[in-house]
């Protein structure tokens, strides 16, 4: 009985903390990318994109955005790809924004 109790709460510590990780990339990609380091900060800001749910489309924008910001300060040949992925986010996030208008 002892044994399940402490499962149990380890099993809900692990998951409340599990979507924090996401949040959590994002603030070091912040501190990284004020610091200059952008390299470094793509990297968090990449992490937080794949944690992220593809449900979440406004988020993932915005994180594909900073990672984007970051690759073109490298002068990084993934910048133009992922700058032409933020658009795309963009203008889909424009258009789903558009519809719920009308």
């Amino acid at each position: 009985m002892k044994h399940l109790l402490y499962t149990l709460i380890l099993v809900a510590t692990l998951l409340s903390l599990s979507g924090c990780g996401a949040e959590r990339a994002v603030r070091k990609g912040d501190k990284h990318q004020t610091l200059g380091e952008y390299y470094d900060a793509a990297v968090q800001y990449r992490k937080a994109y794949r944690q992220l749910s593809p449900k979440e489309r406004e988020q993932r924008g915005k994180v594909a955005l900073k990672m984007a910001r970051c690759y073109e300060r490298t002068n990084s040949i993934w910048s133009s790809i992922f700058f032409h992925m933020t658009v795309n986010a963009i203008s889909l996030q424009a258009l789903s924004m558009l519809q719920d208008m009308l």
